[in-house]
């Protein structure tokens, strides 16, 4: 489950927010552990991913949906700063060249 953050996080402080969603959640593996991997580095962002084995596979949809709307919840909690995509627009001044004449 990938989620975006600021380049100026705790990438640590993350993993331990993780882990207590999921730390003696009897629905999740403990083997193998949950994990959090670096998937992309950006100018503004950093894109995380949350990796857990469900001991029961035939409810992954309903338990992702569960864990990503709690992990948003903790990381709003803990005041984890979430980038959105902006545009940043810069003037620009159209100048002809001069033409040559012969």
């Amino acid at each position: 489950m990938p989620i975006t953050v600021g380049v100026e996080e705790d990438l640590n402080r993350l993993r331990v927010i993780f882990a207590k969603l999921v730390d003696g959640d009897e629905r999740f593996m403990a083997e193998p552990p949950p994990a959090m991997v670096v998937k992309n580095v950006g100018d503004y962002f950093v894109e995380v991913e949350f990796r857990v084995w469900l001991h029961d596979e035939t409810t992954h949809v309903r338990v992702r949906f569960w864990l990503r709307e709690q992990l948003f919840e903790a990381f709003r909690t803990e005041g984890v700063e979430m980038p959105f995509e902006t545009v940043q627009l810069a003037p620009f001044e159209h100048r002809s060249l001069p033409t040559k004449v012969d």
